[in-house]
């Protein structure tokens, strides 16, 4: 017998690597999959404008999304924090300090009765800011949880060379904020906000900065995804590994948002219906990754979950979780509702006609509650920021399951 038979066989190292987060089973449907809740809301979208939907309309749609998947998705970051013992002691500065940010616009509205007292014509406009800001702080929140599963990806694969990472980040950040100033450029109310016409005519500055903006984002976007695949194709000749999750997650969201941004029936979406396109995809996602960190953070064996309080109540089961989640979302609608912030309301449900309390100019105590309302919203996107850092927590790392032995 030859050396040559008595020495194992070395394995050829795969072309391909498909380390997923939790499991082809759960990235495939939720983490990447859930794209096309984006396209089937949108497809719904001009479904309703078409007229085949009969008595449906945009506003119930949303309204059932945001009661339903978009406000319990807020649940996952109080599950993650608030309701768990050890995360409330370890991070007592920010659950405390951040719940500052629900003050923000009753602040604004102090700051516009100044301005109206000395007589300034647009005194509402520090509060009017606040909307226009959260809206762009909710579409990066976005960008940056996609940002996120992407990096978990690289991180699950070995996928760390640094032209990788920049093809890769660019690619991200250029395909999801790229057709939004795309967006933003053509949308009538957008442009309204802007004090430029619904519609630039053929010749005008206007019109020249707005189809420069267009085209402009086209050729990023094209020159973005050029340099992926150029990367890709090379990776493959040079017999290196392709990261297969982490292709198929971004060719689930980047065309989403193409897609949704460039095609003509958004221009007659509004601002919250767009807001739905693109963010489903998000809570679904984000639905599923806090439910994988609490399973294996507290329910994994040999843990005593006691140290958790609330939170291994709450994530014992899966009904339960997402019973406590929904729960939640129907308590807002209906303090909404009893608030009168919130259309779509049962008529026997209690009202307070906060429109009709007038406290100066135009402000009401409708603009007070809507205002708190809004801070709860920045409130999660603060918070978000700081509890999901796997490259500054280990421990964050090892309930994710992102080490190599797990």
């Amino acid at each position: 017998m030859s050396v040559a038979e008595l020495t194992p066989a070395t394995a050829a190292p795969s072309r391909l690597t498909t380390n997923w987060i939790v499991g082809a089973g759960t990235d495939l449907p939720w983490f990447i999959g859930g794209a096309l809740a984006g396209y089937a809301m949108f497809a719904i979208h001009m479904a309703i404008e078409a007229g085949h939907l009969w008595s449906w309309n945009m506003f119930t749609v949303w309204l059932i999304w945001w009661m339903f998947l978009d406000i319990p998705h807020f649940f996952g970051t109080y599950a993650r924090t608030y309701l768990d013992r050890e995360e409330r002691h370890k991070r007592r500065g920010l659950l405390l300090g951040s719940l500052a940010f629900p003050f923000i616009g009753p602040f604004l509205i102090l700051i516009s009765f100044g301005l109206f007292s000395i007589g300034i014509e647009r005194y509402s406009l520090p509060f009017d800011l606040l909307f226009a800001f959260v809206g762009l702080w909710a579409y990066w929140h976005v960008v940056r949880q996609h940002y996120g599963l992407m990096t978990l990806y690289k991180r699950k694969n070995n996928d760390a060379a640094a032209v990788d990472r920049w093809i890769d980040n660019t690619l991200l950040y250029v395909g999801l904020l790229a057709p939004f100033v795309a967006l933003v450029a053509r949308h009538p109310l957008a442009r309204a906000e802007l004090h430029l016409p619904a519609q630039a005519l053929p010749g005008t500055t206007p019109y020249f900065v707005t189809e420069a903006t267009v085209w402009g984002a086209i050729v990023a976007i094209f020159l973005a995804s050029l340099a992926f695949a150029a990367r890709q194709a090379y990776r493959w000749r040079s017999g290196m590994p392709l990261n297969v999750p982490k292709i198929l997650f971004l060719l689930a969201v980047v065309p989403l948002h193409i897609f949704v941004c460039f095609h003509p029936a958004v221009l007659q979406a509004s601002p919250t219906s767009f807001a739905a396109f693109v963010t489903i995809f998000h809570d679904i996602q984000y639905h599923a990754i806090v439910w994988h960190y609490q399973r294996n953070r507290i329910h994994r064996p040999g843990v005593d979950k006691s140290r958790f309080g609330l939170a291994a109540l709450v994530s014992s089961h899966f009904v339960i979780f997402l019973g406590c989640a929904i729960a939640m979302g129907i308590g807002a609608w209906a303090l909404s509702c009893t608030l009168g912030i919130q259309a779509g309301c049962m008529s026997w449900m209690p009202h307070i006609e906060s429109e009709g309390w007038r406290l100066f100019g135009g402000f009401t105590w409708y603009h007070v509650f809507f205002g708190v309302a809004v801070g709860f919203i920045m409130h999660h996107y603060f918070v978000d920021q700081f509890i999901w850092r796997p490259s500054k927590d280990s421990e964050l790392r090892h309930d994710l399951r992102l080490n190599a032995a797990e």
